[in-house]
């Protein structure tokens, strides 16, 4: 069988000489899944590498750990085609004592249908077979808990021995689900050639001598008895990868992040800066008692800056909003709010206040909180402080107004026992009744999302109720105890995202909120989608759990 390469980076490795012995592990990937362009097929092939840092849970992609990125088309139409099963060799890098994570997916288009992991070692001087299928019965919405991947026996442990795994050989049979031919093979480098690699020159068992090679190792073999017709290289392997492209997170996959503390976070907004995306993300800090955390993520370049000391923050921050990259305010417990207008200012409230939710737009900001005495409280900031616009008691055991979004001529604020107020002509009015809750008292509502004339609440136990223009509310809720939703969010005409307790995130698709891929099994506080060109969403949870999903 002959192989074809695939460059990722830095030089090319072929193998080493006869007498060398090789390490590698060789994925095999094939489906049953149809493939084509129907909504229950899938048209391309995606492979990530990542090197898990420790302590790591086995399955999280960490954007920051990756090492391979790579995509194929499964049509032959495809500008970059390959065919299933497919082969493809992993070189170790210059540690073999670091496991790998490898990552398989099955696309349509550009939206995941599939995926399958393993987390696994280099095994010393062997070539081991690593079996990747993409099976029909693991499609999305089916999922897995942490630490496990969907496969040929349900749920099965990420991390595998590779000392259990079988050599490959060339001349195994490997048939396709489909009894197809196989394709060829591609070999992927993961930090280029260590000291005792042999030259990128050198031949390799089956893969027969280079054009070069009649020099080095004599008459050239007749390639027609060895592996058939002669191939073409650029039609196998398509247009070299561009190294831009694939440092970018995959489109459509939610990706984990890595923030400078692993503090719990619960507030995230951001702004276009330029060339960058930067995105604020607030919440407790790491010490004893716990203070605040304040980071900026500057996307697609990925520079993390901690801006905690500089806002001069105490207590813990609940929410941050931004309308422009010199108006950026954070707000919190203890009546801690700071504003950005080229530098940090503490803009604070009373101390017995606690700042909730916030939003800002041009020309207006609104935070939502909640007094000592459970009174919901609502702050516009004007002429440099926040001024309180509403104090309204709804319920004696209420804990006030947790979330507000919205425009400058229409907000909605929400909160406990299905609160809800809405700003329009200048002015708040409570509107919860109009909403035809079903329970009695009706669900703690923990999150808001609009935009146009489009509103999203969601809330305790799966709760979602949806409102499109002058439409009736629309209850879209998550029934057989589903978790608690704490924030959504969406961008353009499609994309909406709910997010919640243990890592869950939702996806609207034609009325109904499907379960995304997890990624984490941590709760999710906040989610905050940008409606600019970079079309991102990142959402942030606890123990500095950060999620960013690009289109």
């Amino acid at each position: 069988m002959s192989r074809a390469a695939l460059a990722f980076g830095l030089a090319l490795l072929l193998g080493g000489c006869a007498a060398k012995k090789v390490t590698e592990i060789v994925v095999l990937v094939d489906s049953d899944i149809p493939l084509g362009t129907g909504p229950l097929a899938i048209n391309r092939l995606g492979l990530q590498v990542h090197y898990p840092g420790p302590g790591k849970v086995p399955g999280v992609l960490d954007e920051q750990e990756k090492k391979v990125g790579l995509e194929w088309d499964l049509l032959p139409t495809g500008a970059n085609p390959i065919g299933l099963p497919a082969t493809i060799g992993l070189l170790p890098g210059r540690d073999l004592a670091q496991p790998i994570l490898v990552t398989v997916r099955g696309l349509l288009e550009q939206s995941e249908r599939v995926r399958r992991q393993a987390q696994l070692l280099f095994a010393p001087d062997r070539i081991i077979l690593l079996r990747l299928n993409l099976l029909r019965r693991c499609v999305s919405p089916v999922s897995c808990a942490a630490r496990e991947s969907c496969g040929e026996r349900g749920c099965e442990p990420i991390e595998q021995d590779s000392r259990s795994l079988p050599d490959y050989s060339v001349d195994q049979i490997l048939p396709r689900f489909d009894g197809g031919p196989r394709d060829l093979r591609r070999d992927v480098p993961l930090d280029g050639p260590r000291p005792d690699t042999p030259r990128p020159d050198a031949p390799r068992p089956g893969d027969g001598p280079r054009p070069d090679a009649k020099a080095l190792d004599g008459p050239k073999p007749d390639a027609q008895k060895l592996d058939g017709p002669k191939l073409d290289a650029q039609k196998l392997d398509g247009p070299k990868p561009d190294l831009k492209k694939l440092e970018a997170s995959p489109p459509g996959v939610w990706v984990v992040l890595t923030p400078p503390a692993l503090a719990n976070l619960h507030g995230v907004a951001g702004f276009v800066a330029g060339s960058t995306l930067d995105v604020l993300m607030v919440g407790d800090g790491t010490g004893s008692p716990k203070q605040c955390s304040v980071f900026r993520y500057q996307h697609p370049i990925g520079t993390w800056i901690d801006e905690t000391a500089a806002t001069g923050c105490s207590s813990p921050l609940r929410a941050v909003a931004a309308s422009a990259p010199a108006d950026v305010h954070l707000v919190g417990t203890a009546g801690g709010a700071f504003h950005f207008d080229g530098k940090w200012k503490a803009r604070s409230v009373s101390a017995t206040t606690t700042l909730l939710g916030a939003w800002a737009g041009p020309g207006l900001a609104v935070a939502v909180g909640a007094e000592s005495n459970g009174q919901a409280s609502i702050y516009h900031f004007e002429s440099g402080a926040w001024l309180q616009k509403v104090s309204a008691p709804f319920d004696a055991s209420a804990t006030g107004l947790v979330g507000v979004s919205g425009s400058s001529t229409e907000l909605w604020a929400v909160g406990a026992f299905g609160a809800v107020w809405r700003y329009a002509s200048s002015a708040w009015s409570g509107v919860g009744g109009a909403i035809p809750f079903v329970a009695n008292p009706p669900p703690n509502l923990l999150g808001v999302w609009s935009s146009g004339s489009e509103v999203v609440l969601v809330g305790q136990a799966g709760a979602i109720w949806r409102k499109v223009g002058a439409g009736a509310w629309s209850n879209e809720s998550v029934s057989g105890g589903a978790s608690d939703l704490h924030g959504a969010a969406g961008y353009g005409g499609n994309d909406r995202f709910a997010v919640g307790d243990a890592g869950t995130v939702l996806k609207l698709s034609a009325g109904l909120w499907i379960p995304e891929l997890p990624v984490t099994a941590e709760n999710l506080r906040a989610i905050w989608c940008d409606g600019s060109s970079f079309g991102c969403c990142f959402a942030v949870g606890d123990k500095g759990v950060v999620l960013r999903r690009c289109p």
